[in-house]
């Protein structure tokens, strides 16, 4: 099973239906989140996904509105014992930002334990996913973005 689940869609400021850009791969691996803007725990458990069954988070550049939910959800996971090292991939400007958020947060212990994983344009992204492949792409923005390509592993056939 492969599919993608939109957790919020089509605005920067949210409103009573929408929330920022972000969302969600399903695999039988488990779940790939794709960016982080707003409220993504409860997204996803409105979506019936269950948050523990994340294995990773790909960010996919740093405006805020697709980065300001990181470190509530890392909270959050602590919070119900997720016991995997979440890996969280992105460009090197994205992650150091993303970083910077986290730590002025100041969870210390009160968060999930993280990799993070910097990833440039025209590379396979190392999930480990037995399912697909992702490979990254570097895109034109105002900040550099990348976009994703899902894949099937033995067919490449693009998802």
């Amino acid at each position: 099973m492969l599919r993608m689940t939109l957790l919020g869609v089509g605005t920067a400021v949210p409103d009573q239906d929408r929330e920022n850009t972000h969302m969600v791969w399903e695999a039988t691996d488990g779940l790939l989140l794709i960016d982080a803007g707003g409220s993504t725990y409860q997204r996803l458990l409105r979506a019936n996904l269950d948050p523990l069954k994340l294995r990773g988070v790909f960010l996919t550049h740093s405006h805020a509105d697709h980065i300001n939910g990181l470190a509530a959800l890392l909270f959050q996971l602590a919070l119900v014992r997720y016991q995997r090292r979440l890996p969280i991939y992105g460009n090197a400007p994205t992650l150091a930002l993303a970083q910077r958020v986290v730590e002025a947060f100041e969870l210390e212990s009160h968060q999930a334990q993280v990799e993070w994983i910097v990833v440039a344009g025209g590379q396979e992204v190392p999930l480990h996913a037995e399912s697909y492949r992702l490979r990254v792409v570097d895109t034109v923005d105002p900040r550099r973005s990348l976009a994703l390509r899902f894949g099937e592993r033995t067919s490449g056939k693009a998802r």
